[in-house]
């Protein structure tokens, strides 16, 4: 019959028509996940009077407390959660200079661990102090500071910074990359950042996007340079999924979505913590809600 009995020729009937079948299920998973973030806090660890309302008794807003509470009530309904802050948690409010853990400000790092901060941008006020102060903040945090583009004239990270981490949860694998203003030093004082230098961050941003690309699912850029900037850095820097920012103290009711790269930004003194929940399949964003 050929060299092909007619049992053979039944088999290799049936692999193909499996193959269609068998291709459909190595797509990846649908899998959702629930982005916190916060931005500019300034020590704002208490509430604080809502003073832009009218009437009276103006109503208290914001705080530490408050923000855990809400952060506990996604958590307790929602998993996975990725909680981040995108920098300026400095400077604001006297217990910036109380000392704690070694570094003036420390306390409020120690909050945020209570609170399960996943990583962190560093932003211009949390130099006010000093490099050496930020280093001690960053030992105090239990989550990494990310900030590629911080670097010192070796090109090393010298404050404490990594220029990204990778996180998984829920099963994905989530790369996250930080990034500073390169106003810098037109922002804090001069004798505070020597020997520091700012990479440009949307050459930086691609570079070590292309590097770990290959090992993760999703794409954050956490910067600390205003949402305007981070406009302008979603169009040369498409490769990113998120940018999640901070410094132009900006609230976004909803993403922008520039060049395919959603845009979130909550505001800032504790007042808004920002909801960003997403699908991710086959290494890209498929839908959100924000």
């Amino acid at each position: 019959m050929n060299g092909c009995s007619r049992t053979s020729r039944f088999r290799i009937l049936t692999v193909l028509l499996l193959l269609p079948l068998l291709s459909g299920t190595a797509r990846a998973q649908e899998r959702w996940i629930t982005i916190l973030h916060t931005n500019d806090m300034h020590a704002t660890f208490q509430p604080r009077e809502a003073t832009w309302i009218r009437t009276t008794p103006r109503p208290m807003i914001g705080g530490f407390p408050r923000l855990q509470s809400l952060i506990d009530s996604v958590r307790n309904i929602e998993s996975p959660v990725l909680l981040l802050d995108a920098g300026d948690v400095m400077t604001g409010n006297p217990i910036t200079d109380r000392v704690y853990g070694g570094a003036e400000g420390g306390a409020l790092f120690e909050m945020m661990n209570m609170m399960g901060y996943d990583a962190w941008a560093p932003g211009n006020h949390d130099l006010d102090i000093s490099q050496e102060n930020l280093i001690g903040l960053t030992r105090i945090a239990r989550f990494p500071t990310v900030c590629a583009n911080l670097v010192n004239d070796s090109g090393e990270f010298p404050v404490g910074n990594r220029p990204y981490a990778v996180i998984e949860r829920g099963g994905l694998r989530i790369g996250i990359i930080g990034l500073m203003s390169q106003e810098l030093y037109g922002l804090v004082h001069q004798g505070n950042l020597k020997g520091l230098r700012v990479l440009s961050p949307d050459e930086t941003l691609r570079k070590y996007a292309r590097e770990i690309d290959g090992r993760t699912d999703l794409l954050i850029a956490l910067t600390h340079q205003g949402a305007v900037e981070d406009s302008l850095l979603a169009l040369k820097a498409p490769e990113v999924d998120i940018i999640v920012g901070g410094h132009s103290h900006t609230r976004l009711g909803r993403p922008w979505n520039v060049n395919g790269v959603l845009i979130v930004q909550a505001g800032s003194n504790t007042e808004y913590l920002g909801y960003t929940r997403i699908a991710v399949q086959d290494d890209r964003i498929t839908r959100y809600d924000a």
